[in-house]
């Protein structure tokens, strides 16, 4: 579910800005602010996994999914490079919202694109069945527990409305199911909400193309 929110918004994202009128720097502002919360939820993600999941597979599953481990560690290290490779193209574009820096940066976010979509395409392939064998739901929620323990309350509340938008409805319940109680209540119309007026603020739409629907 958490890898269909980001094969969405990051094969979105280089368009998005692709249609940033040159010298519109409110519009650029707020596609920034967008491309930056994406950027932090995907290295959260990330580092999550760096830390949480991978020794665990080491210690349990070594014989089968080491080589696997390395490699994905290996695609981690470059997909910083190319979301690197934004971070500084989408600094300059914001001072000046120019055509030129525009441009660089939107070849860099399809150059980020690939290498995110390829390592998660890896990973569902060779890493992901490994994981479902050898690391039982009740661990796995608390691993999730505290990878998100950290956000912010209101970044919380979006990446689960971007995860909802086309997750299944079963796994929607259980990662509901994992939350505190007092968070329960009402969250998936917060979440629905939140996500619907974030996304018309940078698609136009409040329901921007499936990640199956979007061609590479």
């Amino acid at each position: 579910m958490v890898h269909r929110v980001f094969r969405r918004e990051f094969l979105l994202a280089a368009g998005v800005v692709r249609q940033v009128a040159c010298g519109d720097a409110e519009r650029a502002r707020i596609v920034a602010a967008h491309l930056r919360f994406i950027g932090t939820t995907l290295n959260h993600h990330h580092s999550g996994e760096d830390c949480h999941i991978w020794p665990l597979l080491e210690g349990r599953a070594s014989a089968h999914v080491s080589e696997h481990v390395r490699n994905v560690v290996q695609q981690h290290h470059q997909v910083d490079a190319a979301q690197a490779a934004v971070t500084e193209e989408l600094a300059i574009w914001t001072r000046c919202a120019a055509a030129d820096s525009r441009d660089r940066l939107a070849a860099a976010l399809d150059r980020l694109a690939v290498a995110l979509v390829d390592h998660m395409d890896y990973e569902e392939r060779h890493v992901v069945p490994v994981m479902e064998e050898h690391i039982e739901l009740e661990e796995w929620n608390r691993i999730v527990q505290s990878m998100t323990a950290a956000l912010d309350p209101s970044e919380a509340l979006l990446a689960f409305g971007m995860s909802a938008y086309e997750g299944d409805p079963d796994l929607i319940e259980l990662v509901v199911e994992n939350m505190p109680p007092e968070v329960r209540v009402g969250i998936r119309v917060k979440a629905a909400d939140v996500y619907a007026a974030h996304a018309r603020l940078v698609y136009g739409s409040p329901t921007p193309p499936h990640s199956t629907e979007i061609r590479r």
